[in-house]
């Protein structure tokens, strides 16, 4: 009865119906048992009125009060993790579990009774304070401190304690490089007491199962057993997954440059795709490292936008909640794939519409896709997040709005409503994509609109005219340079690759033999593509034709040279500029050696180039004649305040002396 009237007060601001709903929230409690039911409790208090200090009281209670029997060892750690999910927004709720849970060790610890009556209660806490200590919600030292004084009496329940304390979170105390040193001398202690205290067969199991697990190998008893491989696949790894960062990316280029490509290419392209095993933030990385790789061996770039391709579709055949996180990172793969420019958006389309229709329409769709299941709404708007911004015109943004129309059926055919998550995603995605697109109302409305846009496109010919004629304008625009959103991705990929190619272009070796051989051609004779140009030349250029086939192969100014016809030469080497002739302009035919390769070319001042040089040379030289005059300005202005400044110090001096 008094708890009950203190949760009405507490309550006392909330409506009848939020404190249903907190009621509700609450009675799940005892049934969280996996991670999904825990982050649902968490976001659940959130959306249920859990900002009112009674609610949060309430759920600080409950979360402390855990019900006792056989089933609590797996329930502590989901319950420490909703208190951490919500420690997150509301402090107070963590901070007054781990205070009761204090009080409660420290009463116990005070308490010697022979018997197991507090058995289960020590174990309880022991437990939930090592889970909290996990999420950082509780100090390592504290908890050390609480292992230090289970140690101090090693004896019947304290050794239970103590076993169990060790086997929660021995391990990650041994992990954490801030309590490494002491965790482990506490652990040698309570293996000495082991040895010298009578302890029964139980509890002596006990205490070197807590040891071994918390000391075990990292990577479990497979760690000695691990995949031997060849040096380079070794190499390789260590050069990908180990020494690549922002910094070392044009060495690492480098080094693989170097590696035997016909051998060490599938290698390559399978270590990549398993980046997705890794952070997410080390894909742009990675992926820019691929960049630069494919602008000498092209096959790789085509090899991973079909390796990520069929990963998707291998995920979505079997849907199992372990692949979640990496089907999540296949297509943010996907997505840095097409920003630096590895694909065009054809296969980025090609994934989205697989991850709307795959699997609908046959036997299996209740278990590849269920009604209740939003995971591929996730996946969709992981892509559309990671590329999207760059489908804002042309035939990918036509493609995108084409997308977007099926997207929202398939949205509205899901059970309604969506969570509040995939809401707020969807919101903020589409939003921030297509600001001014408006959302069905009903699943009708949405099949209405995809029946008009089929009925649209069946009458200018169908679905594949139309792919054709978007494929031909976005390979025209990819060639003319990509517009806007090509210049974008194109920034976007220079970050590390361009670097990388850089430093790996910096190192050819073969230049010699290529300036070599060009020197040798010359020594030969004259090269027949040379002469065939040159007369090509000379039909472009009638009235300089004559000129440019006799002009002899001699320096600029030698004899038998343009600047000997006696008309002035303006000194600049490249180009002449003459009132009657015309305007002179040295051609480089070709890359050479030694010698020069030049011809000199004469076009008539009445030709459109011509007047375009000489424009350019007036204009060059009425700015350089303005640049100049700004120049004696300031000059003049800077002489004259130096001479204020000196007539104003010497009328100081000589007022100073006559005082």
């Amino acid at each position: 009865g008094d708890k009950a009237e203190d949760d009405g007060k507490e309550d006392g601001g909330a409506s009848g119906s939020g404190r249903a709903a907190m009621d509700a929230l609450l009675a799940q409690l005892p049934n969280c048992i996996s991670t999904d039911l825990a982050d649902s409790i968490a976001l659940g208090f959130f959306f249920s009125g859990g900002s009112g200090k009674g609610a949060r009281k309430r759920l600080t209670r409950a979360l402390y009060e855990v019900p006792r029997g056989a089933g609590l060892g797996a329930l502590v750690p989901y319950l420490a993790r909703v208190a951490a999910i919500v420690a997150q927004v509301f402090p107070d709720v963590a901070a007054g579990v781990v205070a009761s849970l204090e009080e409660e060790f420290a009463f116990l610890l005070t308490k010697k009774d022979a018997a197991s009556v507090t058995l289960e209660t020590r174990v309880r806490v022991v437990r939930y304070l090592g889970e909290l200590c996990k999420f950082r919600l509780y100090p390592a030292s504290a908890l050390m401190n609480c292992l230090k004084g289970l140690l101090d009496e090693f004896s019947g329940p304290n050794v239970d304690a103590a076993a169990a304390l060790v086997e929660c979170a021995g391990r990650f105390l041994r992990r954490s490089p801030e309590s490494r040193v002491r965790a482990e001398n506490l652990m040698e202690v309570m293996m000495r007491l082991k040895g010298v205290r009578h302890l029964d067969n139980r509890q002596a199991a006990l205490v070197e199962g807590a040891f071994y697990a918390a000391t075990a190998p990292k990577g479990g008893v497979n760690a000695a057993r691990r995949k031997r491989r060849p040096p380079l696949q070794e190499y390789i790894r260590h050069l990908i997954f180990v020494e690549l960062s922002e910094q070392s990316i044009a060495d690492v280029l480098k080094r693989l440059l170097r590696l035997p490509w016909a051998e060490c290419e599938r290698y390559v392209l399978k270590c990549i795709l398993k980046v997705v095993r890794g952070r997410t933030s080390n894909l742009p990385l990675v992926i820019s490292l691929a960049y630069g790789l494919a602008q000498y061996y092209e096959p790789l770039g085509v090899g991973l936008v079909d390796g990520v391709l069929e990963n998707i579709r291998a995920a979505l055949e079997a849907p199992y909640l372990s692949s979640y996180q990496r089907r999540l990172a296949d297509v943010r793969l996907l997505a840095e794939l097409y920003n630096y420019m590895l694909c065009n958006s054809g296969p980025v389309f090609e994934a989205l519409h697989l991850l709307l229709a795959f699997g609908h329409g046959s036997m299996e769709e209740q278990h590849t896709d269920p009604p209740n299941d939003y995971f591929r709404i996730r996946l969709i708007l992981a892509l559309l997040e990671g590329c999207g911004q760059y489908f804002g015109s042309g035939p990918a943004g036509a493609r995108l709005d084409r997308f977007l129309t099926f997207f929202q059926a398939y949205c509205m055919a899901k059970v309604q409503p969506l969570p509040m998550d995939v809401h707020c995603d969807i919101h903020d995605v589409v939003g921030a994509l297509r600001p001014k697109l408006k959302w069905p109302s009903s699943l009708e409305d949405a099949i209405s609109r995809v029946s008009e846009l089929l009925a649209a496109e069946a009458a200018a010919g169908g679905r594949d005219a139309i792919e054709a004629a978007e494929d031909e304008e976005e390979e025209r625009q990819r060639k003319a340079g990509g517009g806007r959103a090509g210049a974008s991705r194109r920034s976007s990929a220079s970050g590390g690759a361009e670097a990388a190619q850089e430093a790996a272009d910096s190192e050819q070796d073969s230049e010699d033999e290529y300036m070599r051989g060009e020197e040798d051609k010359q020594q030969d004779g004259p090269d027949p593509e040379e002469e065939e140009f040159l007369r090509e030349l000379a039909q472009l250029a009638p009235a300089a034709a004559a000129s440019t086939v006799a002009a002899p192969a001699g320096p600029p100014n030698g004899p038998g040279s343009a600047a000997d016809d006696g008309d002035a030469d303006d000194g600049s080497g490249g180009e002449g500029v003459q009132e009657t002739a015309g305007v002179k302009f040295r051609m480089l035919l070709k890359r050479g050696g030694k010698e020069d390769r030049s011809r000199e070319l004469q076009l008539p001042a009445d030709t459109a180039m011509a007047a375009a040089v000489m424009a350019r040379r007036e204009a060059e030289a009425a700015e350089r004649e303005q640049m100049k005059l700004l120049t004696l300005a300031a000059n003049k202005q800077l002489q004259q305040e130096d001479a204020e400044a000196a007539n104003a110090s010497k009328r100081f001096h000589v007022a100073g002396g006559r005082g």
